[in-house]
């Protein structure tokens, strides 16, 4: 891959992409990739997020 190639792409990535790091206890890491399986990591925590806002809703839901 060329640098303007490479240029393009890191500033699409730039524009359209966050980063997120974070740091957590080995312990919770190993517990959490465990977790995931084969499913990579942004694809795991998009599963936990609509999991969360289903939770959210549906504890909404029994409140009415």
């Amino acid at each position: 891959m060329g640098k303007t190639s490479t240029a393009s792409k890191n500033k699409y990535n730039k524009k359209n992409y966050k980063r997120w790091f974070v740091e957590i206890k080995i312990s919770e890491f190993e517990e959490i990739e465990n977790l995931r399986q084969d499913l990579s990591r942004p694809m795991f925590l998009k599963m936990l997020v609509e999991n969360y806002k289903n939770t959210l809703n549906s504890d909404k839901s029994n409140k009415q």
